[in-house]
């Protein structure tokens, strides 16, 4: 998703905590939870027969709170957003998931973000240029963005099995969010949920 929304046309927006795959509070006693309509779920559900923990799924569906926990910046108390106690609760994954761990890991998705950034600066044609290629087929979307002598082919593999792809002789792999990825007799195994970025010569037509 991230390759999809960086590489198309239009501007990208990247809100806190995407970068290192933050996921949703999700309130374990509704006591916990501070957003009104999360609450106000909760107490319809109950009314309606639901159990306690059944409501309590409800309300965290309804609920704004699960976009609204600090940043998890390291592993120390609050997670380094405050040193004191937050006003909403902060989430267990920050022990694993945090900014100062994918810092020190150049595998992390948050290196791979500032990878993405700066490619997206440096590439012309990922700034400036037409789709000469927009196509889906199965769980794979792939197109060509071309702008004056750069083209730029971006395939994605949004299912979960392995999809070998035709590669042209004028594109490289620049980019890829599997490791060691390499083009091999203009063939290209794309791995589950995999996302490549591939540079080539303009105006080139593929299958």
């Amino acid at each position: 998703m991230a390759t999809l929304m960086l590489t198309a046309k239009g501007i990208p927006f990247v809100y806190y905590g995407d970068e290192i795959g933050m996921g949703d509070l999700c309130t374990q006693h509704i006591s916990q939870m501070k957003d009104v309509q999360g609450i106000m779920e909760y107490e319809k559900r109950l009314a309606e027969g639901f159990s306690e923990r059944e409501a309590l799924t409800f309300a965290n569906e309804k609920s704004r709170d699960k976009s609204r926990s600090p940043m998890q910046w390291n592993q120390s108390p609050y997670a380094g957003f405050s040193s004191v106690e937050p006003w909403i609760a902060i989430q267990s994954e920050a022990q694993i998931i945090n900014v100062e761990l994918q810092q020190q890991n150049e595998e992390s998705l948050y290196q791979y973000y500032k990878k993405l950034i700066l490619l997206r600066k440096e590439e012309k044609a990922l700034k400036y240029g037409n789709y000469t290629k927009l196509k889906q087929e199965g769980t794979i979307i792939s197109f060509i963005r071309e702008y004056e002598n750069e083209s730029i082919l971006v395939v994605l593999n949004f299912g979960q099995e392995l999809s070998e792809i035709p590669v042209p002789d004028e594109f490289e792999v620049i980019l890829s969010s599997a490791k060691g990825r390499v083009c091999s007799h203009n063939t290209f195994k794309l791995d589950p949920h995999e996302a490549v970025i591939m540079k080539g010569a303009n105006h080139y037509e593929t299958n």
